[in-house]
């Protein structure tokens, strides 16, 4: 995707570097979002997400995708942004189970993948990694 960034958030650094890694791999070229939370649904999978953490101000919303056996998790910001990285994560997974590296896909690609720690205390860190990918990926 030509010029396309992703930011997800996670609560380690390597899940928020593969969610957005993820939600770079299912943006169409033009740059708008593939609806991931739609076509897991629309395919027979469901999604669901909570409030897990966070003052007003900073929440922290925890999401659940399944989709065909698989189940993902993913934590955003807002409640949408989490579903969307469910969502995402059950799409770039293989049928067995096991994840694409889709951070190792983008950068191979030549995408760039950073990610730094921005809230929580040192037993709940709360991770945002910004994913960017410069060439055309297959979703």
């Amino acid at each position: 995707h030509k010029g396309v960034t992703k930011t997800a958030e996670g609560s380690s650094k390597k899940a928020a570097e593969q969610a957005a890694a993820a939600l770079v791999q299912v943006t169409r070229a033009d740059g708008s979002p593939l609806d991931s939370k739609g076509m897991v649904l629309g395919s027979g999978g469901s999604v669901r997400s909570e409030r897990v953490a966070g003052p007003d101000h900073l929440p922290v919303f925890r999401a659940t995708a399944e989709h065909k056996g698989v189940t993902k998790t993913a934590e955003g910001s807002s409640k949408k942004a989490a579903e969307q990285a469910a969502a995402a994560l059950v799409q770039v997974t293989r049928a067995d189970g096991s994840p694409l590296d889709s951070k190792g896909m983008v950068l191979g690609s030549g995408g760039s993948v950073r990610s730094e720690r921005v809230a929580g205390p040192d037993h709940l860190p709360v991770f945002r990694a910004t994913a960017e990918h410069k060439g055309v990926t297959k979703t």
